[in-house]
């Protein structure tokens, strides 16, 4: 039986969190060691319940997970998105992590997660590029479509863990504003940022191509291009089905989750038939063959991660550590 209880919660909110920073490569690391607990059966995640009242664009998620190995921590995630909430001045976005002990149940502490739920989603687009490798031979060069939080912290974690590999950020948002911000922001971090005057541009320009938008209708309707573009689906509502159907390799966190909720992968689904056959499931069920033959191939690929509780719940458990000991 674990003896951490001490008699009261840990609460840790963004001014502690934004004060422990943000070590790009121990987060890797972390996002590893999840997927080594994957491979070995070592993690529990049940399917996340949608909770759904009046408007139906809002939802809040509930995200149990455990995970063993090193971590040995239990956990959840609830997490609101409220799309409305930028007319008012609020973050779409909100969420806490509560973690159990994992031997008693006991709850230890109380995360204000916003924050880490940005960091860990980044964290899996930084770990999955590490095993594409191959298609990012030298210099390459970064799209981005949307520059809010999420495309902000992408951009932190490709600048720290690729910076000096990134010929260019080429970049667009529907808001000019918001593009303006973020080509600033970059800017002032001596970065090489080019905005521009539409997502096409950036699609046709760069060799990873990331969507950061909270578009809930689709807009890339363009041919994939057959280069060796590495596609980086976060925001999972922003291909048109017909374009999928014709990417070579699709890989998804997991296939059960990702094909609900009308994400692109699941209007492929029911439009073309894209089926759980047709994609590779990360980590559990990549194809070594296959991914080499791609790879060698230089052939598109596209990584569509619906976000997975057992990350969430070891990125919160790698803070609760470090607020610990200080």
């Amino acid at each position: 039986m674990s003896s951490e209880w001490r008699g009261e919660w840990l609460a840790l909110r963004q001014p502690e969190l934004t004060a422990l920073g943000c070590d790009w490569r121990a987060l890797c690391a972390i996002v590893a060691e999840v997927n080594d607990c994957l491979l070995a059966g070592d993690a529990v995640q049940p399917m996340k319940p949608y909770l759904r009242y009046g408007d139906r664009r809002n939802r809040i998620i509930a995200m149990p997970a455990y995970v063993g190995g090193a971590v040995h921590r239990a956990g959840l995630k609830w997490i609101a998105s409220f799309p409305g909430n930028r007319t008012h001045g609020l973050a779409r976005a909100h969420s806490v992590t509560v973690l159990n002990d994992a031997d008693s149940g006991v709850p230890l502490a109380v995360v204000d997660s916003g924050i880490l739920s940005a960091r860990r989603t980044a964290a899996v687009s930084a770990c999955f590029l590490q095993q594409c490798e191959a298609w990012l031979s030298g210099s390459f060069r970064v799209g981005l479509i949307g520059c809010g939080p999420i495309g902000q912290m992408h951009l932190q974690m490709l600048d720290a863990l690729y910076g000096e590999r990134v010929l260019e950020y080429v970049v667009y948002d529907v808001s000019e504003e918001t593009c303006k911000r973020f080509c600033e922001m970059a800017e002032r971090e001596q970065m090489t940022v080019k905005r521009c005057a539409s997502w096409q541009e950036v699609y046709d320009q760069a060799d990873v191509v990331l969507t950061c938008t909270a578009s809930s209708e689709r807009y890339i309707d363009v041919e994939p291009p057959m280069n060796g573009k590495i596609l980086l689906h976060i925001s999972l509502r922003d291909y048109e089905p017909r374009v999928l159907e014709q990417i070579p390799l699709v890989v998804v966190d997991r296939w059960d989750e990702v094909c609900r909720e009308g994400t692109d992968i699941e209007l492929w689904y029911r439009q073309f038939g894209g089926t759980k056959k047709l994609v590779q499931e990360w980590p559990e069920r990549i194809d070594a063959k296959r991914w080499h033959d791609m790879a060698a191939a230089r052939a598109t690929v596209m990584f569509s991660p619906m976000g997975m509780a057992v990350y969430d719940i070891a990125i919160a458990e790698y803070y609760y550590r470090l607020a610990q000991k200080q």
